[in-house]
């Protein structure tokens, strides 16, 4: 490798690594679902026949009988938990399903 081509690897190994810090500190905000999708969303009660299920927003389990809500990704979270997630991020928790939106 001639000097002239060492130089240039190290220029672009240093614009990349210039990029990868200037888009780390852009800082991408969250966008929240829209109020609609989030009130559409299916209420459940679980029943005692149902497995355990944890609610991986708050890493507590929800408990038979107690009202959860059920994204349409098949996903079941404690109805407060779950909502307030999605007045922050639009997608689930746990695959990144993508509720509606509003882009601000």
């Amino acid at each position: 490798m001639t000097v002239y081509q060492e130089a240039r690897l190290r220029n672009q190994e240093d614009d990349i690594a210039r990029a990868e810090r200037e888009s780390l500190e852009v800082g991408a905000k969250p966008i929240p679902a829209t109020k609609s999708s989030i009130d559409a969303l299916e209420r459940v009660v679980l029943d005692a026949s149902a497995s355990a299920r944890d609610c991986t927003v708050c890493m507590e389990e929800i408990d038979a009988g107690s009202e959860a809500i059920r994204m349409p990704c098949s996903h079941v979270y404690h109805s407060d938990c779950i909502v307030r997630w999605l007045q922050t991020s639009h997608m689930c928790p746990l695959c990144r399903y993508h509720m509606p939106c509003e882009y601000l």
